[in-house]
């Protein structure tokens, strides 16, 4: 059983206010460095939130590549004292091996320094393109992106956190906070491999920037449709043409900017 660890902290700040300073609490969002070790061998150190980190381990392994489904792992078990998730994988690994993880494919997360990553070398690779997916009015992704915007309490609590959701283009069916943003679709990611859902029905919102790594995420996992409510790259953009991705930005305010993938956006009735 995962032990508990704190997501926030009440501490007393000097706050200045109409010329006057006192002392106050304020709830500050507190940070959790994991090491992730994969058959006995440190794979990646991250730096977290630490809650829901099962979801966190399984998308990120799956991101890399290490993994094809959750049942490649055969036990995993998370000591939240010492800061370490242990994966063993089945025997006989399905997916790509380690040793295609190049220094050159080095990107800098939020966490304790580069972490050797495969995402960056497939950027430029269009594979089969994105199909299916929801096709939404204007109004309805207006309304869920609203709805995403109030509903992290933690968010609320500390303004320190990113937040990543699944909808099935009706209801918000899952969310997740993290301080940082590719860490909350990873534990979006690992929470649909848990659930066995597929990905290309659904919806992503997130509260973060979409840079091409993002994007890379979210079509390795299947996802045709994202909305963010902050800014994309034109990297992201130019890859989500490419793969036939949805891509929304600055969705907030009953407004969005459309960058691809706009056959998926419906007129309003």
């Amino acid at each position: 059983m995962q032990e508990e660890v704190k997501m926030q902290e009440v501490r007393t700040v000097l706050r200045y206010e109409n010329g006057i300073l006192k002392g106050a609490p304020d709830t500050l969002v507190t940070e959790y460095a994991l090491e992730l070790l994969v058959n006995g061998e440190s794979f990646a150190h991250l730096l977290c939130s630490p809650k829901d980190v099962e979801s966190l381990c399984i998308g990120y392994l799956y991101g890399e590549n290490k993994i094809t489904s959750a049942e490649d792992i055969a036990a995993l078990a998370i000591s939240a004292e010492a800061g370490k998730a242990f994966v063993t994988l089945q025997a006989a690994e399905k997916s790509q091996s380690a040793e295609k993880i190049t220094e050159k494919a080095a990107y800098l997360t939020t966490g304790l320094g580069p972490q050797k990553s495969i995402i960056p070398a497939f950027l430029a690779e269009a594979r089969e393109a994105l199909s299916g997916g929801p096709a939404l009015s204007g109004q309805k992704i207006s309304d869920l992106a609203a709805a995403f915007q109030g509903n992290s309490s933690l968010f609320r609590e500390t303004g320190g956190v990113h937040s990543a959701a699944l909808s099935d283009g009706d209801n918000i069916i899952a969310s997740f906070d993290d301080i940082g943003r590719h860490n909350a679709l990873d534990k979006v990611i690992g929470f649909a491999l848990k659930e066995g859902l597929d990905l290309n029905k659904y919806l992503l919102l997130t509260s973060g920037r979409i840079p091409g790594y993002m994007a890379y995420k979210c079509y390795h996992a299947g996802i045709p449709f994202v909305v963010s409510r902050s800014a994309v790259t034109a990297q992201a953009v130019d890859f989500a043409k490419k793969t036939g991705m949805t891509l929304i930005g600055f969705a907030r305010d009953s407004r969005f900017n459309i960058y691809s993938g706009e056959e998926r956006v419906l007129a309003d009735e």
